[in-house]
């Protein structure tokens, strides 16, 4: 986590040089601005450093960990030609040198948020024309990535290194040790409330209101973070303010335009938050791992049998639900995401997307917001709760079953059938972008017991018994800490289930 702010911009000077910007908004600091006593000088100087923790959001490192840390180890993934860190992540055998378990490309978007929240508020003393408006935009943006990526670190981790101020020079060491998740929790949940004070409710384009921070964007965060630290009500109202935003309305996709206009278009009426690609920057992270038979490149996972069915399981699809057609092909190849359309569509094969031709990646969209507060409104196990969240999985539902009935709320009288149906959906809904772990995780930390979350992972694994094993600890859901932070942060330990497992501090 030790930076040298001059290194840090001559990097994205560099980046730069290797690549054009995905948008507009995304132009990073010309090479006459790297040298911090020149900087901080104009609005202009906040707005291209704010830009740069988006870009480094999407560069590769970032991007893969995305989907490592909140997919590979579900029970959607199987593996088709995976690398080795790959195979042993999925296989739960997982040491502290497997490189997915690095942390360093979200700590340097977390030190990007961290200079624009320290620097920025001085702007305003030595340019006249920044206004106090802009300045809270951007802060709120700063807020919110850097409440990102450590609510994906603790996920990850659990305790973990917080770090609130830029590395600005050599001489501070930033060998920090580790905060308790609750603090960090409890961090990212203040820095939100912040942020969704300061944001800006939309953006002067389509694009931006889509891949930056917005009020929505916060909202839609904050209610994931809710939701995870078992605060429901707050969860709930949260959810409530996107759904009742009348400046920034969020309108969920029709069934016949929902797999083009979502997943292939991107930036749709339904998305909240969403990483914005050009064809200069590409998501090279979906290309790799699910494969693109126009780009003559070989997927590393597919879809596993319990997810698109085979091998004698049903899968969790049925015959009527448009997206067990749309997000992948019947061999378990995944679509979503690098599709472009699909046989029921085209009447033919499967078509992918060109050459030039790159995704968006999904952060929220309006189904998350249905689907989290049917959860967390089953919490409260009373029937007007328990119909209104069956009301909502009806909206996703419906959606991909257009042509049959509705959920019978009848048929989810109790609380125990409508979070089994809440997480069912979810899946189906979410299948390859990066929260099924999560969820599964969410889901054992409630009960107190990893017994029912292993039980969906466990039928993917010939040595089951091995497998469950591990999974019967709660610390194996996370991940260790790289032996390369622990060498040079000896502040550091590792976490506790890896201690006695491989050693350590």
């Amino acid at each position: 986590m030790k930076r040298n702010f001059r290194i840090i911009a001559f990097l994205f000077v560099l980046i730069t040089l290797l690549s054009s910007c995905v948008n507009d908004w995304l132009n990073l600091p010309p090479d006459d601005q790297i040298v911090i006593d020149q900087y901080w000088k104009s609005a202009s100087d906040v707005e291209a450093t704010v830009n740069s923790c988006y870009r480094y959001m999407i560069a590769d490192d970032f991007m893969y960990r995305l989907f490592y840390w909140g997919e590979m180890r579900s029970d959607n993934i199987s593996l088709n030609s995976a690398n080795t860190d790959e195979t042993n992540l999925w296989n739960c055998n997982i040491q502290t040198d497997n490189n997915i378990t690095k942390w360093n490309s979200f700590y340097q978007v977390i030190n990007y948020c961290n200079t624009v929240i320290y620097y920025a508020p001085g702007v305003m003393s030595v340019d006249a024309n920044f206004k106090e408006y802009e300045l809270r935009a951007y802060l709120a943006e700063a807020l919110t990535i850097r409440s990102l990526c450590y609510f994906y670190l603790v996920r990850t981790f659990g305790d973990v290194p917080l770090v609130l101020n830029p590395s600005k020079d050599d001489s501070e060491n930033f060998n920090v040790p580790q905060s308790s998740e609750a603090i960090v929790i409890q961090q990212i949940i203040a820095d939100l409330k912040t942020a969704e004070s300061y944001a800006r409710d939309k953006w002067n384009t389509n694009a931006e209101t889509k891949g930056r921070v917005t009020k929505n964007a916060v909202r839609a965060l904050l209610a994931d973070v809710y939701l995870w630290n078992n605060e429901y009500q707050n969860c709930i109202t949260t959810c409530d303010a996107v759904l009742t935003d009348q400046i920034n309305p969020i309108l969920l996709t029709e069934s016949d335009y929902m797999f083009n206009r979502v997943f292939y278009s991107g930036n749709s009426p339904e998305s909240i938050f969403e990483l914005n690609f050009s064809s200069g920057v590409k998501n090279n992270m979906t290309a790799t791992l699910f494969g693109n038979t126009a780009k003559n490149i070989t997927p590393r996972i597919k879809g596993s049998n319990m997810l698109v069915g085979g091998s004698g399981t049903a899968g969790a699809y049925d015959v009527n639900d448009i997206r067990g057609d749309a997000f992948f092909e019947p061999s378990g190849r995944i679509f979503k995401y690098e599709g472009m359309n699909y046989a029921t569509v085209t009447g033919g094969a499967y078509s992918y997307r060109s050459s030039g031709s790159t995704s968006n990646w999904i952060l929220y969209r309006l189904p998350d917001i249905y689907l989290m507060k049917a959860e967390a409104l089953a919490q409260f196990d009373d029937a007007v709760s328990l119909n209104t969240a069956v009301t909502l999985i009806n909206y996703t539902y419906y959606r991909a079953h257009s042509e049959t009935d509705s959920l019978r709320h009848e048929d989810f009288s109790t609380k125990a059938k409508v979070l089994e149906e809440v997480y069912k959906e979810r899946r189906r809904e979410f299948a390859f972008e990066g929260k099924r772990w999560f969820d599964l995780l969410r889901m054992a930390r409630r009960e107190g017991s990893t017994a029912k979350a292993a039980e969906f992972v466990l039928p993917g694994y010939s040595d089951a018994t091995l497998i469950s094993q591990k999974l019967s600890q709660l610390g194996a859901w996370y991940l260790p800490i790289h032996v390369t932070q622990m060498a040079i942060n000896d502040k550091l330990y590792q976490n506790e289930y890896y201690k006695l497992i491989l050693g350590g501090n």
